[in-house]
């Protein structure tokens, strides 16, 4: 009988996950689907700048 598998832990928000996901946007570092998708939403949209993984997540994007 094979050991139960642990879940993953994303490098950005530190959540284990059953999945995760990874590309050079991340450098390869595994994301959750949450974060991945918040990832690549932020580099995708328009006038949402370039790089969520430094914003602090309180909701003041002020300069």
């Amino acid at each position: 009988m094979d050991a139960p598998q642990l879940p993953v832990v994303c490098a950005k928000c530190h959540n284990g996950a059953k999945k995760t996901y990874n590309c050079d946007h991340t450098d390869y570092a595994e994301y959750c689907a949450e974060c991945y998708t918040e990832l690549h939403y932020y580099l995708t949209e328009p006038g949402q700048g370039q790089d969520p993984q430094g914003a602090s997540g309180d909701g003041d994007d002020a300069p």
